[in-house]
């Protein structure tokens, strides 16, 4: 199945990845990193996925390079209130608050839950998830 990316905000500068990587002390995978080159703070259609523990959920977007927009990975990697932030990397949400994140130790794809803080794996890369994903 084809994806479609809405919304997409053109990366003012390809350096905010390497930016973001410095400050958490964490290389994202070159999958992703080509993502968020093409497709920067976008949402994906198709949108739903299914975790380890449940079924239907909704990728909201990417979080955005870009420092000015609104939802930005540089106001995220450090201000989530009760974000387990020794363990993930938040790199998208959802329409209700909750995260899509790299595993910092083994570079999967888990979805963080913040009413609860349950993590849930999602996918083995981010090009696996992508693959996933279902009206």
């Amino acid at each position: 199945m084809t994806i479609t990316w809405k919304y997409v905000k053109e990366l003012e500068n390809v350096d905010n990845i390497a930016e973001v990587e410095s400050l958490i002390e964490f290389k994202f995978p070159e999958d992703y990193v080509n993502t968020v080159k093409d497709y920067n703070g976008g949402r994906p259609n198709p949108e739903a996925f299914d975790t380890d523990y449940g079924k239907e959920y909704v990728f909201g977007g990417l979080l955005s390079f870009n420092k000015d927009d609104i939802e930005n990975i540089f106001d995220d990697i450090d201000s989530i209130e009760f974000f387990p932030y020794e363990l993930l990397v938040p790199v998208g949400v959802d329409p209700f608050g909750n995260y899509i994140c790299y595993d910092k130790e083994t570079f999967q794809l888990k979805f963080w839950e913040h009413e609860t803080g349950r993590i849930e794996h999602m996918a083995d890369s981010f090009t696996e998830l992508l693959a996933q994903l279902y009206d």
